[in-house]
C-alpha cells in the first residue's frame, strides 16, 4: 500500500475519535435528587394522649349537642307552622260551612206588588243587609245627615232613628239601642241590617224561607214606626234570688197635727 492510500485512513480515524469526544460531552449530567426530610414524630406520653382523646371527645359531644339543639328548634318551628296552617284551614272551612247564604230578598207590598233584590251583595261578614234605597220604597222615609251620621224620619214626622258610622248604637227618639251590627256607609248606598228591621220596626214582618234561602219583608198594613220589640220568651225569675219587695203600707195615720 502506498503512502497516499494510508493518509485517508489516518484522517477518518481522527474524525471518528473527534465525534466520540463530542458525543460524550453532549451527554447530560445526572440530576441529583434532593430527598424530603422525614417528619420526626416525638413520642407522646399516655397522659397527653388521654388529654387529647378527651378533647376530641368533648369536641364531638359539643357538635352533637349543637346539632340536637338545631334539630329541636327546627322541629318546633315546623310543628308551630303546621298547627297555624292547619288551624287556618280548619277555621276557613268552618267559616265556609257556616257562611250565611241568601239567594234574594222579596219585598212584598201587597198581593200584586213584589220587589225582588238579588242576594249576592246583601250578605257582608255573615250579616244580612238591605239597601236604604230599596227599603225606602216601602217606608217612604225622609233622609237627612252627612258622611258620619244619617237620620231616617217617618213621613208622618213623629218617629225617627239616627245611625252613626262604625257604631252599633241606634238612637230612636231620645233613647239609644244596641243593634247587632252598624249601618254601612258605602259609596253607592247606606246598608241597613235586616235585624234592625226585624227588632226595631213595626209594620214590616220579616220571614225566612230556609229551603229557598229567601228573606221576605212583608208590609202588614200597619203604620210603619220605630220601636223596640219585647222578646218572645220571658226569662223565668228564681224566687230564692229575687229581691224582696216590702208589702204596701195599708195603715192610716190618725194622729192630729
Amino acid at each position: 500500500m502506498s503512502e497516499q492510500e494510508k493518509k485517508p485512513n489516518i484522517a477518518s480515524s481522527a474524525a471518528a475519535s473527534k465525534t466520540k469526544r463530542t458525543s460524550s460531552t453532549l451527554k447530560k449530567k445526572p440530576i441529583k435528587k434532593v430527598g424530603v426530610k422525614k417528619r420526626v414524630v416525638l413520642p407522646i406520653s399516655k397522659k397527653d394522649a388521654a388529654r387529647n382523646q378527651r378533647a376530641i371527645s368533648e369536641k364531638n359531644r359539643r357538635k352533637r349537642e349543637v346539632f340536637l339543639v338545631k334539630l329541636i328548634v327546627f322541629l318546633t318551628f315546623y310543628i308551630l307552622i303546621s298547627l297555624i296552617i292547619a288551624g287556618f284551614i280548619f277555621f276557613s272551612l268552618k267559616t265556609q260551612a257556616n257562611a250565611l247564604k241568601v239567594n234574594r230578598i222579596d219585598m212584598v207590598f201587597d198581593e200584586s206588588r213584589t220587589v225582588k233584590i238579588a242576594g249576592d251583595t246583601l250578605v257582608k261578614d255573615n250579616i244580612v243587609y238591605i239597601p236604604y234605597e230599596k227599603l225606602d220604597l216601602m217606608c217612604n222615609f225622609v233622609l237627612t245627615g252627612d258622611s258620619n251620621k244619617i237620620t231616617l224620619i217617618i213621613s208622618s214626622g213623629i218617629d225617627y232613628v239616627s245611625f252613626y258610622r262604625n257604631s252599633n248604637l241606634a238612637f230612636i227618639g231620645g233613647s239609644s239601642y244596641r243593634i247587632s251590627s252598624p249601618v254601612l256607609f258605602e259609596k253607592d248606598d247606606y246598608y241597613i241590617p235586616l235585624d234592625f228591621i226585624n227588632n226595631y220596626m213595626k209594620g214590616i214582618a220579616v220571614e225566612f224561607d230556609e229551603k229557598e234561602n229567601v228573606y221576605q219583608l212583608i208590609y202588614t198594613g200597619e203604620n210603619i214606626t220605630f220601636a223596640g220589640k219585647f222578646p218572645s220568651e220571658t226569662e223565668k225569675i228564681d224566687i230564692d234570688t229575687a229581691p224582696s219587695i216590702p208589702p204596701p203600707d195599708t195603715s192610716t195615720d190618725t194622729s192630729e197635727n
